[in-house]
Order: C-alpha cells, then structure tokens, then sequence
C-alpha cells in the first residue's frame, strides 16, 4: 500500500506541473521595457494576480521551519470572460486548491505566442519530427524550463473563501 500510495503521489506531481508548464507556456509571459511581466497569450485556468495580501502567518510547527498556515487574500478579474469559462471560474468554491505562481525576468523565447505554441503542439500530435535546428524544442522534457520562463515560487493554496467585487461572500450557502 505504501508503495501504490507513492507512486500515487509521484504521478500527481508529475500531472500538476505539467498542467502548471502548459498554462504557462499558454500564457506566453514577457518582460516589457518597464521591468515589469506582461502577458501576450491566456490559459483557461490562469490568470494573473491584481493584488495580494498576507493576511496571517503562523508561526511553524515544532521541529519544521515553514509555517503551519499562511493566510492571504487574492484579487484576480475575471470580467473578460463569459460563457463556460466565466461559469468555472465562478464555481471555485471551499476547498479547492489553486497555485500561486510567481514569474519574474522570462527569456525572450518565453515570449512565444500561443498561436505559435499550438501549431507546434497540434504537429508533434499528427507525429511530425520536431524543428531540431532551434535551441528550444517543446518536446524533450525541459530542465531549464524555470529559467526560461522566469519561474520563482509556485504555492499550493486552498480557496477558503470567494468573494464578488461588493465584498460579498458567494461561497457562504447560508
């Protein structure tokens, strides 16, 4: 049982990041003349942060050096969409989890569109070779991916609550 119970754990990973890869290849990030990271293309699921707070961090448990719980706020707009994806994003609810990533100085091949991106995903599935006469290859298992595409941190969250733009709670079912 300990082993299935590993190997379950190992092929979740796997599965998460590369979900988290292909929304942040999707979302194409870039850094502009400012210093700042905009982003040329969308993923369904992904959007990026208008504002955050920390709100509450405690202290860690005995023998550990991260902290037992951190509390915080995430402001995100989701007003650009409608329809099915407007209604996912609208049913986030308690308990589901979401990732918090960080991006900061992407190479300037992480600038890649999406239209770009998914007419080379759309090849390799009809078993085209990929373009070996490129550095980056969207195939092979990429190590460098973090640097390339400016990735920091990447957290791991629990919605507690679900907010609309009146402050009002729309996750509270009483």
């Amino acid at each position: 049982l300990l082993r299935n119970f590993s190997l379950f754990r190992l092929e979740s990973a796997y599965e998460i990041r590369q979900d988290l890869q292909d929304s942040i290849k999707r979302m194409s990030p870039r850094q502009s003349l400012s210093g700042n990271v905009s982003f040329g293309g969308w993923a369904r699921m992904a959007l990026p942060i208008h504002s955050m707070n920390i709100e509450e961090v405690l202290k860690p448990a005995l023998g550990e050096v991260v902290p037992a719980r951190v509390s915080c706020s995430v402001e995100i707009d989701i007003s650009r969409f409608q329809g099915v994806i407007r209604d996912e994003w609208e049913s986030l609810r308690e308990h589901d989890v979401v990732f918090l990533i960080c991006i900061r100085n992407p190479k300037a091949e992480a600038g890649k569109t999406t239209k770009e991106y998914e007419n080379e995903r759309n090849s390799l599935a009809r078993g085209k070779k990929p373009n070996q006469t490129r550095d980056f290859n969207w195939t092979e298992e990429d190590f460098d991916f973090p640097d390339t595409y400016g990735v920091q941190y990447v957290r791991g969250g629990e919605v507690f609550e679900v907010r609309d733009e009146d402050d009002v709670i729309l996750n509270d079912f009483t």
